[in-house]
């Protein structure tokens, strides 16, 4: 589903109702039970998860030549 979002969003189209309800349900599951192995609300899970992938990302060669 979410690449079909992602395409989707690319074509300028919205997402169906049916995907978008079917992505909705599994992002909320996936954070309800991410949220009681780390120990916190379900919602600051997704932000949580944003901070990790942005922590891991390498730096722009830009970025780490000025360093």
């Amino acid at each position: 589903i979410y690449r079909k979002k992602c395409s989707a969003e690319q074509e300028k189209r919205k997402l169906g109702q049916v995907d978008s309800r079917f992505m909705k349900r599994a992002e909320d599951l996936l954070c309800g039970e991410l949220a009681v192995v780390l120990g916190m609300d379900k919602d600051d899970v997704p932000g949580f998860i944003a901070g990790r992938v942005d922590a891991l990302r390498p730096l722009p060669a830009a970025v780490a030549a000025a360093d």
